[in-house]
Formats: C-alpha cells, sequence, structure tokens
C-alpha cells in the first residue's frame, strides 16, 4: 500500500505557541487538525469522510514536523 499523500494548505498556530491548527488534503481528500502542548498530535477532523487511521496520522503528524509547525508535532 502506497504511503498517504498529504498537502498541507495552511497552518496556524496562537500567540503563545500552544495550540496548532492546519488544514489540507490527504489522498485528495481535505482535513482539518489541531494539536497542542498538552497533547502533541491528539485531534484530526476529517471534512468528506470519518476514517481516522493511525497510518493517516503519522502521515500529517510528519509532513507538519518537516513544515516547522508551531507547536512542534510530535510523530509516533
Amino acid at each position: 500500500m502506497a504511503a498517504p499523500k498529504v498537502e498541507i494548505t495552511k497552518h496556524w498556530h496562537d500567540g503563545s505557541e500552544t495550540i496548532g491548527y492546519a488544514e489540507g488534503k490527504l489522498n485528495g481528500r481535505e482535513f482539518t487538525a489541531s494539536w497542542a502542548t498538552w497533547c502533541p498530535f491528539d485531534a484530526i477532523f476529517y471534512d468528506t469522510w470519518l476514517d481516522s487511521t493511525k497510518s493517516q496520522n503519522k502521515a500529517i503528524a510528519c509532513v507538519l514536523k518537516k513544515l516547522g509547525a508551531v507547536p512542534p508535532v510530535q510523530v509516533a
């Protein structure tokens, strides 16, 4: 199975660098993701479908880490 293709179209963090948010596409489907310093990569909310797997979460986290997202994203 091919690795998920992830495109981040927007990412943002609050002024205190405590909470991060991103929008993008995973294999052509839109998603939003959020994380915080107390929960490095907790929530992914898919806009167009409801299945969220560990490999999908990891793929999104890896791309956010490469982009230098704030707060830093942990990759499990």
